[in-house]
């Protein structure tokens, strides 16, 4: 006869068995995995791991190991040493990556109602992915003159410069502390929203719009140090993206093969433009920038939303949610910046929230993103 404790256990087994036999729950639209019965075990795995690879990096003194593959890192590095000189060059796309990039984001606002926005990806064919933006207040805002129909410029082949046959120049001066920018050729004004297919939108643009001679000449510089996503990321964050999704060798080798080195820095943007026969000088801007240098990075994988802010000058605030699959949907990492860069955990905003759906999209009025500090 089984005793108490007998019973006991069999009545243990049989319920670990049901539990285990329940279904993970069903993606939010379809897509955006939700925690699953094995979550809280795969987080703190994860998170563990996470913490020991870039404990383990900080701890590496210069002597002990040899410069990293930027190309070919992974989350907390590879173990090798990630000189700022390294960092901020202009790299060599490998020819056998067909989707590799080497990216430069630069944007900027101030309280007087001027934006700025200049991306730029260098590709292998000598292309460039391009898109700018320049909001000026009281006067328009205006595109690159190809945008509204095509984001591949031809590059002219530069050892330093990020630099295109339309007239734009990005080359970084001082490694994280100093870029210059600068443009001459045509711009055109907005017209709105562009609405673009599968296929890329047609050229369906006023014949009226006639591009306007434009320049800008700027230079950017440092506000603090940057902050490397590999090294710096919150564990918790990581671990949280990684535990959410279902487990498979196909899902860590997609993982390892689609990894982007990333950092990004706060800044300031000092220029002149010129639009037309009109002219601002002295503009200044506070600023964000980013740095991405990956063997793979195509933009139809990509969905960010991204918030930067300023308090008084005093704090530089950053949010981001990231849905970049494989294995990093509902990616978050939010930090700041009072000299020295400082995690922010994200304690109530998720990326779906953010969902292309128009009801989702009416949400986002009444959000109410949460944080605490230190992560």
């Amino acid at each position: 006869m089984l005793g108490a404790v007998g019973w006991v256990l069999i009545a243990a087994l049989g319920y670990f068995i049901y539990w285990v036999a329940q279904p993970d729950p069903v993606p939010f639209l379809g897509v955006y995995s939700r925690p699953g019965k094995w979550y809280w075990l795969k987080f703190r795995l994860m998170k563990l791991v996470i913490a020991l690879r870039q404990r383990s990096k900080k701890n590496k003194k210069s002597g002990d190991a040899k410069k990293e593959d930027l190309m070919n890192s992974q989350w907390g590095g590879d173990g090798g040493i990630r000189d700022i000189s390294e960092l901020d060059k202009k790299h060599d796309l490998p020819k056998d990556k067909k989707f590799a990039g080497d990216c430069v984001f630069f944007d900027g606002s101030n309280r007087d109602g001027w934006y700025f926005t200049l991306g730029t990806a260098q590709r292998h064919d000598d292309i460039i992915n391009l898109f700018l933006i320049i909001r000026v207040p009281g006067f328009g805002t205006f595109v690159d003159d190809k945008m509204q129909i095509d984001t591949n410029a031809k590059s002219i082949q530069s050892k330093n410069e990020w630099k295109t046959a339309s007239g734009f120049s990005i080359e970084c001066i001082k490694p994280m502390e100093e870029w210059r920018l600068s443009f001459k050729g045509k711009l055109l004004k907005s017209r709105g929203a562009c609405i673009f297919s599968e296929n890329g939108e047609e050229d369906n643009r006023n014949k009226s719009e006639i591009p306007i001679d434009a320049e800008f000449e700027i230079a950017w510089t440092n506000f603090g140090d940057y902050f490397d996503f590999d090294t710096e990321c919150s564990p918790t964050a990581i671990a949280h993206s990684l535990a959410i999704e279902p487990w498979s060798r196909e899902l860590f080798d997609r993982m390892r093969a689609s990894h982007q080195t990333h950092y990004e820095q706060f800044g300031f943007i000092n220029g002149s433009f010129k639009i037309g026969n009109q002219t601002w000088d002295g503009i200044k801007l506070t600023s964000m920038r980013d740095h991405t240098i990956t063997g793979y990075r195509r933009w139809s994988d990509i969905r960010r939303f991204e918030k930067c802010s300023e308090i008084e000058r005093i704090v530089n605030f950053q949010v981001h949610n990231d849905d970049l699959p494989p294995g990093r949907r509902n990616m978050y990492s939010h930090f700041c910046d009072f000299d020295a860069w400082s995690r922010v955990q994200p304690t109530g905003i998720w990326i779906y929230y953010h969902s292309r759906q128009e009801e989702n999209r009416r949400r986002q009025s009444s959000l109410r993103p949460t944080y605490a500090w230190g992560g």
